[in-house]
């Protein structure tokens, strides 16, 4: 898991996904989609819902100082959809 912001963007990406924390979301697969211009965030709203939700509770625990106690990716997100 990779969350890091650049300007005001900021975006998550493992090694199945890569989603643009935008309004509204972009996501890609990966690695198929290398330069990211098929969009999918509207196809895999469950994919989607679940990367944000993965980049808050990032976010959370580093806050906290407690990333030991951040739960692994669920399989969907660590190695995509099969």
């Amino acid at each position: 898991l990779l969350l890091g912001s650049l300007g005001a963007e900021t975006a998550i990406r493992t090694p199945a996904w890569y989603m643009r924390l935008t309004d509204p979301p972009e996501l890609f697969v990966k690695p198929d989609d290398r330069w990211e211009v098929n969009d999918v965030a509207d196809r895999c709203r469950d994919v989607a819902d679940r990367l944000r939700d993965a980049a808050a509770a990032y976010d959370e625990h580093l806050q906290a100082d407690r990333l030991d106690e951040l739960k692994p990716l669920d399989e969907v997100l660590a190695t995509g959809l099969d």
